[in-house]
């Protein structure tokens, strides 16, 4: 379940323009955040 959501927002993100302007620190962050918030609202 998780590897699908993880494969999704990679897929989501590679789509846009700004994911290309990020270093490889700042996409490893950027995909961090988004799991954590998604595991966030689905503990809520």
């Amino acid at each position: 379940m998780r590897a699908e959501r993880l494969k999704e927002i990679i897929r989501a993100l590679m789509n846009s323009r700004f994911y290309f302007d990020l270093d490889v620190r700042e996409r490893h962050t950027l995909v961090v955040h988004v799991l954590r918030m998604m595991e966030a609202r689905r503990a809520a």
